[in-house]
């Protein structure tokens, strides 16, 4: 544990700072496209009014116009919700490139800095967007069981067959977590392993079978980590407002102080400005920490891993050595081991 108090703190700073520019690009990248939807709309009105509609209700404008004004502003909205969809997923590419590239240097090379996180954000923001795209048409089996279980909840199936309900409810879960645990590593793999995007969701599938236990409990540690740090914080924080007046906030309504609500507004800003990216800081620490030492090795054995002379951990045996006079010291009568 002593490394989250060694490199959180510094990724903490990281991912506030990475935290602020992917909510100032997403903002940026909403106006933008918001304001394109209106040059359409206006454009369109535009088109309409030069064929004798009038331009005081754009949209009335839009009601008169012709088919094709009607059909090019339609195929130009569903482009540029295309678009907005690849662009909404920016941000969390930048913060989701930053955090594990940093987090990787500080488990694997004991040291970190802000420069790696924002390097991290922007050089594999490209490749984590499409991640996430590839990962769209992944979670189709999850919709589907989704929908499903939907359904069958809709039409009072829970009701009329409690173990089908049960059932339906357990394979979605199972679902989910796959999912979830698929996504997680992904990025390691890409980041680390440096290998692409459809190979590092394979690898993601291949792992979660091959130590199911393992990442099951990787995920209990990732999500752990998160409640406990909030929870320390939030009976820190009930503990403090209690004693400035909370008490009777709490359990008769009244009317909160000034001295109530300063606090309340102080430790609201702690909360999302340092134990929030301290806690997302800690809970990717400890998850690439236990993939480091308890599941790289089941899909990259070491013995077999690139640049090893020689595969599956043999190594060459001379049959005889030399001292540092240059007679012969040793003599192995085995021949050289070249089972391979």
């Amino acid at each position: 544990m002593n490394y989250i108090f060694r490199h959180g703190f510094k990724l903490t700073l990281a991912n506030l700072l990475g935290g602020f520019i992917a909510t100032t690009v997403s903002m940026l990248g909403f106006a933008f496209f918001y304001l394109i939807i209106m040059i359409l709309i206006l454009g369109a009105a535009g088109v309409s009014a030069i064929g004798g509609g009038s331009l005081e209700d754009p949209f009335a404008a839009l009601e008169n116009a012709g088919t094709g004004t009607e059909i090019g502003l339609a195929i130009g909205l569903v482009i540029f919700y295309l678009i907005s969809i690849i662009f909404s997923y920016l941000p969390y590419s930048m913060m989701f490139g930053g955090t594990y590239t940093s987090s990787i240097e500080a488990v694997y090379e004991n040291r970190s800095s802000v420069g790696t996180y924002l390097n991290g954000a922007f050089r594999y923001l490209w490749k984590l967007t499409g991640l996430q795209l590839a990962y769209l048409l992944v979670s189709i089996p999850l919709l589907v069981v989704l929908v499903i279980t939907a359904e069958f909840s809709e039409q009072g199936g829970f009701e009329q067959s409690p173990v089908s309900g049960i059932l339906l409810t357990l394979i979605f879960l199972l679902f989910t977590f796959i999912y979830v645990m698929m996504f997680l590593y992904s990025p390691i793999f890409i980041i680390k392993e440096r290998t692409g995007i459809w190979k590092s969701i394979s690898l993601s599938f291949s792992l979660i079978f091959k130590a199911f236990g393992h990442v099951i409990l990787s995920g209990f540690l990732f999500i752990g980590i998160g409640i406990l740090f909030c929870g320390i914080f939030g009976v820190f924080s009930f503990i403090v407002l209690a004693l400035f007046g909370g008490i009777d906030v709490f359990t008769s309504n009244s009317e909160p102080g000034i001295v109530f609500i300063l606090f309340a507004f102080l430790l609201g800003a702690i909360f999302f400005l340092f134990v929030l990216p301290f806690t997302w800081s800690a809970s990717f620490l400890v998850f690439i920490n236990y993939y480091k030492r308890k599941l790289r090795h089941r899909l990259f054995p070491p013995t077999d891993s690139p640049g090893h002379p020689f595969p599956n951990g043999h190594s060459f045996q001379p049959a005889f050595t030399y001292n540092a006079r240059g007679n012969q010291a040793e003599t192995n009568h085995r021949p050289p081991d070249f089972n391979v």
